[in-house]
């Protein structure tokens, strides 16, 4: 596959996957903020939260500058620089550009907040009991796909980068 038909995949499904990520949290935002959490099978729960850090509230009490750097600025790099080294080398598969394709969408989606709002906006969790996940959106499931297909990626059949 040449490098535009790779670029035009990746920017697509991440085209795509952002669009689905900023649509529910339109929708979490309109439905979910200033209500109860809504539990389903009783351990799906909707619940609207604004996470001012990273995974788990990671540095959400750092200074202003701190967390633009690390959430805006380091992330934006890092996105820039793995959709260069997707594009221009011709070993990565189609899984990996897929991979990279879901991590950019996630990351793009959470950066988008953060340039916005100053938080990034959460409103799903599952657990049962003490036993749990931290509150997550669909960014965050595009980041966790995205990272599977890069790491299996080159043990997964169909490794041609055609």
């Amino acid at each position: 596959m040449d490098k535009s038909r790779r670029l035009i995949f990746v920017l697509l499904l991440a085209l795509l996957t952002l669009g689905i990520d900023q649509a529910s949290k339109i929708w979490a935002t309109a439905h979910l903020a200033n209500q109860p959490p809504q539990t389903y099978a009783g351990v799906f729960t909707l619940t609207y939260s604004r996470n001012y850090g990273g995974w788990g509230s990671l540095g959400a009490n750092w200074s202003p500058w701190a967390r633009s750097a690390f959430f805006l600025v380091l992330p934006s790099l890092f996105l820039l620089g793995l959709v260069v080294h997707t594009i221009t080398n011709a070993r990565v598969n189609r899984w990996e550009l897929a991979g990279a394709g879901m991590l950019v969408a996630g990351g793009a989606g959470n950066l988008i907040d953060r340039a916005r709002f100053g938080y990034v906006q959460d409103f799903l969790y599952l657990g049962y009991g003490p036993i749990g996940t931290n509150i997550f959106n669909v960014a965050d499931m595009a980041i966790l796909v995205g990272i599977g297909l890069l790491l299996a990626g080159p043990y997964l059949k169909g490794k041609s980068s055609e």
